[in-house]
C-alpha cells in the first residue's frame, strides 16, 4: 500500500509568485475604465436612436385627413385627392358646392384624404403635404371652414400650376385661411406644425387607395369601398336621392396617378 503524500510548496514560493511582475496601480486603468464607459454611452446612444427613428417611421397615421358630416348621414364617400391636381380642381368646381349643400343637410357624409404624390410637380417640392398640412389645421382649429378653406385652395387663380415655378407659401396658406373665416388656424399652418402628420395620412392614403383600386388616382371616389363614376352629372342624385345642383363638368382634366413603385433588378446568372 502506498500512501500518496502531499508535497508542501516552499515557504515564501507564493510571495514570490505573488510579487512577479509589476501590477498595474489603479491610476493606471483610469483611462481604460473611462473609455469603456464612453464607448457604453456611445453604444446606448445609437440605439436609442435607431430606436426612437423606427419607432417613427412606424407610426402609425390616419388615411382620413378630415371627416365632415352626420355620422348618421344616408351616404357615406371617401374622396381622393391632391391639392396640386387640377382634375381635382374641375371636380370641386362642378360638385363642390352641391356636396357642401348635400353636407350640410345631414345627407351625405365625406371622408377627406388628401394626398401628397404631386409635391414632385410642385415648385417647393412639398407643396401637397404643406396645403394638407394647412387644411388639417383648418380642421382642427375651425372645422366648421374646412369645406370653404378646401374649396378655396382648388379655386382658379389659387391653386397652383403643377410643374410651375412658384406654388403658395405657409404665410399665403395662413391668410387664405384668415380670409375664410380660420384665423385660428393661421399660426399652425405658418409654422407647418400639421404637416408631419398631414404628409402621413398622405401615405396612409396611397397604400390604401391602391389596395382598394389597385393604383392611386386623384379624385377618386368610393362608396362602400368601391368607385363612383363621377363623371356621371347625376352621380350624387342617384347616391342621396337630392336634385343635381350642379352641371356637368366641361372636359375635367384626367386624373393625376401616383408614379408606380420602381422594379427592383432581377439577380444576375
Amino acid at each position: 500500500m502506498t500512501i500518496k503524500t502531499k508535497t508542501q510548496p516552499k515557504k515564501g514560493a507564493a510571495k514570490a509568485s505573488a510579487r512577479k511582475g509589476p501590477g498595474p496601480r489603479v491610476g493606471e486603468w483610469l483611462p481604460w475604465v473611462a473609455g469603456a464607459v464612453v464607448i457604453v454611452a456611445l453604444a446606448v446612444g445609437v440605439w436609442w436612436g435607431i430606436k426612437q427613428q423606427y419607432k417613427d417611421d412606424n407610426t402609425k397615421y390616419d388615411p382620413v385627413l378630415a371627416t365632415v358630416g352626420k355620422p348618421e348621414a344616408k351616404v357615406t364617400l371617401d374622396v381622393y385627392e391632391d391639392f396640386l391636381c387640377p382634375a381635382c380642381a374641375g371636380f370641386e368646381e362642378a360638385y363642390g358646392a352641391e356636396v357642401a349643400k348635400a353636407v350640410e343637410a345631414g345627407q351625405l357624409r365625406v371622408r377627406f384624404h388628401m394626398l401628397n404624390f404631386l409635391n414632385r410637380g410642385s415648385a417647393s417640392g412639398d407643396y401637397s403635404s404643406r396645403a394638407a398640412g394647412a387644411a388639417l389645421a383648418v380642421f382642427q382649429k375651425a372645422p366648421d371652414k374646412f369645406l370653404a378653406f378646401h374649396s378655396k385652395l382648388f379655386s382658379q387663380g389659387v391653386q397652383p400650376q403643377e410643374g410651375s415655378d412658384s406654388d403658395l407659401s405657409n404665410d399665403q396658406l395662413a391668410k387664405i385661411a384668415e380670409e375664410v373665416g380660420a384665423g385660428a388656424a393661421a399660426a399652425d399652418i405658418r409654422s407647418g406644425s400639421q404637416v408631419k402628420t398631414a404628409a402621413g395620412s398622405a401615405s396612409a392614403s396611397i397604400r390604401q387607395l391602391q389596395s382598394i383600386t389597385k393604383k392611386a388616382a386623384t379624385p377618386t371616389v368610393l362608396k362602400d369601398d368601391k368607385p363612383v363614376e363621377w363623371k356621371d352629372p347625376q352621380w350624387l342624385q342617384k347616391l342621396i336621392g337630392a336634385p343635381a345642383q350642379a352641371p356637368a363638368p366641361a372636359q375635367a382634366p384626367a386624373p393625376a396617378q401616383a408614379p408606380a413603385p420602381a422594379q427592383a433588378p432581377k439577380p444576375a446568372g
